[in-house]
């Protein structure tokens, strides 16, 4: 197995398991002057929206709009970035506007206190909650939970199922079968009393994790087959423990330092999965990689900084800057350096081949939002894009780096997915 560090680093784990889109653009050297683009890389802002307004306004000809239409056609750009595309475009009108297209592209709108997107990269299908609110202090006499029930819907605005419970910050599978969420209370608990891991079923049943939780983390994976749990122990190492989409646990660990909230991943193709951990203070981070079936930690990296992400083929873990990277039987490490040695990476992106990378880039050992930077690089282009940071806004690849997406970060009920930016790459790889 092998590994591509560049300031972000790179695990190989393969082993472990209105008319033409030209006419509709302005050129990124219009809208964004701090750019630095290779000669031999071109970028092009595709589509901008500012407000659900303006992004409204951009569907006065339907859906797709004349420009998505004829990307989705150019045969030119690998359909699964094509694909990835139409899917995240199709979710930012829907939680935006609660409005989906139909196979036909006929409108769809659903009403809704809310709708947000289920699984993270690809959002094919989405978590409804449904008008009306739960009383505080009401169980709820469908389910006998203390929460509110909810729908799932696919990219087309198609039910596909039902939720005995229905929260923000829930996690649902690829295919929208299974969520995971945590959840306060249960039939003999009130609201107001500990929360309880649950796995909800698109056919309105659940299962309960019998253990209290008080302080914790968790993720579920895109098949929705693998579930992993970090609680916060006191005086000893925190618990790790990974389920199956049952609730069974599958194996069980523990961190080597106090685990990092809301960064656990698993990667897509269910072989690994990362903790990243700290020992509370500025600069001593670690990170570590099991296999994600049996439990067997692969590798522990000490770091700093604790960003990381899988590829979207789950092939490669891209890590944030400073790893101090070792090799082993298993995992191998090569080097890609950023183009500026003095800017450290967080909230990573990588393509399928870990070959161009994009993240928020700041000056290393420190980070303030004036001095912050979203960029795009590779090693052999170096900087394809650079603009301009806004607070809570994250960058994303498409699976093979053509499509460059800005937006906020974790959209739900209380943040717009707009400002909404979309860029595309073209120029020999």
């Amino acid at each position: 197995m092998r590994i591509i560090i560049a300031i972000v680093v790179c695990l190989l784990a393969s082993s472990l398991s209105a008319s033409g889109v030209f006419d509709v653009i302005e050129s990124f050297a219009e809208r964004a002057a701090e750019a630095s683009v290779s000669s031999e890389v071109e970028v092009v802002e595709l589509f901008h929206a500012e407000t659900p307004e303006e992004l409204e306004a951009a569907l006065t000809d339907g859906y797709p709009m004349p420009w998505l239409a004829e990307i989705l056609n150019d045969e030119s750009i690998p359909e699964e970035d094509r694909y990835w595309l139409d899917c995240r475009m199709r979710a930012v009108i829907a939680q935006d506007l609660h409005l989906f297209f139909d196979e036909e592209g006929n409108p769809v709108y659903v009403e809704a206190d809310w709708i947000r997107y289920g699984e993270s990269y690809w959002q094919e299908h989405f978590i409804v909650n449904p008008i009306g609110e739960q009383p505080r202090g009401e169980i709820n006499l469908v389910t006998g939970l203390w929460g509110e029930t909810g729908f799932v819907y696919n990219r087309y605005g198609e039910q596909t199922g039902e939720l005995a419970l229905c929260e923000e910050w829930m996690y649902l599978s690829r295919d929208g079968t299974i969520g995971l969420l945590i959840h306060r209370g249960s039939e003999r608990v009130t609201e107001y009393g500990p929360a309880y891991l649950y796995f909800v079923y698109d056919n309105g049943t659940y299962h309960k994790n019998p253990n209290e939780l008080w302080i914790y983390d968790y993720t579920l994976s895109q098949s929705g087959n693998r579930a992993l749990l970090v609680q916060r122990a006191q005086n000893e190492p925190d618990p790790i423990q990974m389920f199956d989409r049952n609730g069974n646990v599958l194996w069980e660990q523990q961190a080597v330092a106090t685990a990092v909230s809301a960064s656990l991943s698993i990667s897509s193709n269910d072989g690994l999965c990362c903790v990243p951990s700290n020992d509370r203070d500025p600069i001593t981070h670690y990170l570590q990689v099991f296999n994600a079936t049996s439990g067997y930690e692969v590798e522990s990296y000490q770091e700093q900084g604790v960003a990381s992400t899988f590829t979207p083929n789950g092939e490669f873990l891209c890590i944030g800057a400073g790893l101090c990277a070792s090799s082993s039987d298993l995992i191998n490490t090569h080097l890609v350096q950023m183009p500026d040695r003095n800017l450290s990476a967080t909230y990573l992106s990588c393509n399928n081949n870990a070959d161009r990378c994009a993240a928020m880039v700041h000056p290393s050992g420190r980070f303030t939002p004036e001095e912050a930077k979203l960029a795009v690089w590779s090693e052999e282009d170096g900087f394809i894009l650079k603009q301009s940071f806004e607070q809570g806004e994250f960058i994303l690849l498409s699976p093979n780096g053509v499509f460059v997406l800005v937006m906020p970060a974790n959209p739900h009920r209380w943040v717009s997915p707009t400002p909404c930016n979309i860029w595309l790459i073209r120029g020999e790889r």
